[in-house]
């Protein structure tokens, strides 16, 4: 842990950890340097919030839109390419701290301050990467000092890098994530009705938080919430899931909404072996007040909306208990794969462990097909497997041509023949024994 941390009390873990300072090196004055007080106007620091450059909006922004009126205000700093020099040792210590921070809890950005002697540098990392700022000394430029002081202690918790609808309690007593209200004052259900809806986390022992692996890109993590008023959809047993998505992908809530829709309407008897979400939401970074906004365009950046989806808790695949409820169910998922092609015109793209759950309701095992984050319509696929198709050909018939790189398409389209091949094999068939002789071989072949 650094040396100095912001926090409610010194034990904090780093899920709610404010920010930090971290000594390096510490050095001995020989003289005080400063006569008397130094007093700085913070007025005179306060700009006026006009976005800097413009940015990508969706339908169902998580806050009211924003005013893009006058933008050329607000100092900017331009900046050129990101830099991918080597962290010095001390950046690495720095930078390892606010990795911590962002991968635990849930947060947009993170930032501290790193003392090496005299030297003052700050640090600030989001999902887009790390920011390093010129260094300063403490004895020369003691005002930014106090700016730097006065930034921190006066920081309301999403100046400090807390997601913007995870309210942090405000009572001086020691902070802890179980418990915490998440409001969200804009969702939309499967239907498209806006509604305002706030949850409790509800962390389990047994089953805690997923965490992303790295602060850069989705950052994916889930958590288990309870509604707050009773008699809400599913009762307790929900999760969220909250991530910072491409814009260029398709919306996991969007297209899951879409798919709902449409196989409400042709083939409703598959819903349930599709991941039920009660709402979703998204927004852009000027939503959440991510401080990256006021940087100025940053060559090479991609922009990122963040997503957030509440949906029906589902059980994971090691929890079976055996190989008839692993059949059972791995013929749901693929049943449900296979009419959300047909009908809803959509490939889900990423059949992976966590991804195909089920339920267990009234004794019986249920496969549900989950998380549509790099689902992909069916018009975009088919096009991309022409167009490969019809270079190939070419690169057959001796033509110079560049094949394109579609790693994920090619994944993609495998599983998809494999799957629906599988499953218009099984339809209307009783199932071929499986060779396994207990349910934890039958678990251990799907993991391997």
């Amino acid at each position: 842990m650094p040396a100095i941390t912001y926090n409610s009390q010194s034990d904090d873990t780093w899920d709610v950890l404010g920010t930090f300072i971290h000594i390096c090196e510490k050095t001995a004055l020989s003289f005080w340097p400063v006569a008397g007080d130094v007093v700085v106007d913070l007025t005179e620091e306060k700009w006026e919030l006009e976005i800097p450059f413009n940015n990508v909006r969706r339908s169902h922004s998580f806050t009211k839109p924003i005013d893009y009126g006058v933008r050329e205000r607000l100092p900017v700093m331009k900046r050129g390419e990101a830099n991918p020099y080597h962290l010095s040792e001390h950046d690495i210590d720095a930078a390892m701290h606010i990795n911590s921070m962002l991968c635990n809890g849930i947060r947009n950005h993170a930032t501290g301050v790193a003392v090496h002697g005299r030297k003052v540098t700050l640090y600030y990392g989001d999902r887009f990467g790390l920011v390093i700022s010129t260094l300063f000394d403490l004895v020369e430029n003691i005002r930014l000092l106090v700016r730097v002081i006065a930034a921190i202690t006066n920081a309301h918790s999403m100046a400090l890098g807390y997601a913007p609808f995870l309210q942090v309690p405000q009572t001086g007593q020691p902070v802890n994530l179980d418990g915490m209200t998440l409001s969200f004052p804009n969702t939309s259900d499967v239907c498209g009705n806006l509604k305002t809806r706030s949850y409790n986390i509800a962390l389990e022992p047994y089953r805690p938080m997923w965490l992303p692996d790295t602060p850069v890109g989705r950052a994916t993590t889930v958590v288990r919430v309870r509604p707050r008023r009773s008699g809400a959809a599913f009762g307790p047993s929900l999760i969220f899931k909250y991530s910072w998505v491409n814009v260029g992908q398709a919306n996991e809530g969007e297209m899951t909404a879409e798919i709902h829709r449409k196989l409400s309407e042709y083939r409703p008897d598959v819903l349930d072996n599709i991941a039920n979400m009660i709402c979703w939401f998204n927004g852009t970074m000027e939503d959440a007040s991510l401080p990256r906004v006021f940087f100025g365009d940053v060559t090479s950046s991609h922009p990122r909306l963040f997503s957030g989806i509440v949906m029906k808790r589902y059980t994971p695949l090691p929890e079976l208990q055996s190989a008839s409820a692993f059949r059972k169910k791995f013929l749901d998922v693929i049943r449900g794969h296979y009419y959300v092609w047909e009908y809803a015109d959509a490939l889900q793209g990423d059949i992976s462990l966590n991804n195909v759950m089920f339920s267990y309701d009234g004794g019986e095992y249920t496969g549900v097909l989950c998380d549509f984050d790099l689902a992909r319509r069916r018009e975009s696929v088919e096009k991309d497997l022409a167009e490969e198709k019809i270079m190939r050909k070419r690169f057959l018939a001796g033509e110079v041509v560049k094949l394109p790189s579609l790693p994920m398409l090619a994944k993609s389209s495998a599983r998809l023949t494999t799957c629906h091949a599988s499953y218009k094999a099984n339809i209307g068939f009783p199932f071929r024994p499986i060779a396994m002789t207990s349910s934890h071989s039958c678990i251990s072949s799907w993991t391997s």
